[in-house]
């Protein structure tokens, strides 16, 4: 079971669409969807486990806004923002860093929901993500040149290796090691 606050759920239900002005209950007390039942699972194990704060913010994000647009009514839209320019250039100079939601709406000034809402309507993925796919682009090229696992992991900011193997696998299909191994 998972208790969510509503004010929260409320943000991320305007995310998925412009046209909530409040917080839309979902119709159903019980989830009896089996592939939501087995994301909730891996929910659940990810959010007990030594995931950094922020992987667990965006896959309870992701989760929720999944849930949430089964019965959310919404279109995809283009917001035309230069701050998502702006965001996405500051996240490829820093992305060694582990920059929060938090931090980027400090940094710019914008509703942390706003941000989310903008990279899901231009790219379809949260800024987490994201920044987690420029630091598995750049691993790799560094796998490519021979570069050792540890090495590799925290000069991409991943706070240890397993941080690192765990999102590697989980975006390119293969471990660091198999995949460095194909260059070597």
């Amino acid at each position: 079971m998972l208790y969510l606050d509503k004010t929260w759920c409320y943000e991320i239900q305007k995310t998925i669409s412009n046209q909530i002005t409040s917080f839309q209950d979902y119709p159903n007390p019980l989830i009896s969807s089996e592939v939501f039942y087995k994301e909730f699972q891996k929910l659940c194990e990810l959010l007990f486990s030594k995931a950094t704060v922020q992987e667990k913010e965006n896959e309870l994000i992701e989760f929720c806004s999944k849930l949430f647009e089964e019965n959310i009514p919404y279109q995809k839209e283009n917001i035309n923002d230069e701050n998502f320019e702006k965001i996405c250039k500051y996240l490829k100079k820093h992305f060694k860093e582990n920059i929060s939601l938090e931090e980027l709406a400090t940094k710019f000034n914008l509703n942390p929901f706003y941000i989310i809402r903008l990279f899901k309507a231009n790219i379809n993925m949260t800024p987490h993500k994201y920044l987690v796919n420029i630091k598995i682009n750049y691993s790799k090229e560094l796998l490519k040149k021979g570069e050792t696992l540890v090495d590799t992991a925290l000069e991409c900011g991943f706070a240890d290796q397993s941080h690192f193997h765990r999102n590697f696998l989980n975006i390119v299909a293969t471990t660091p090691n198999q995949y460095r191994k194909n260059f070597i």
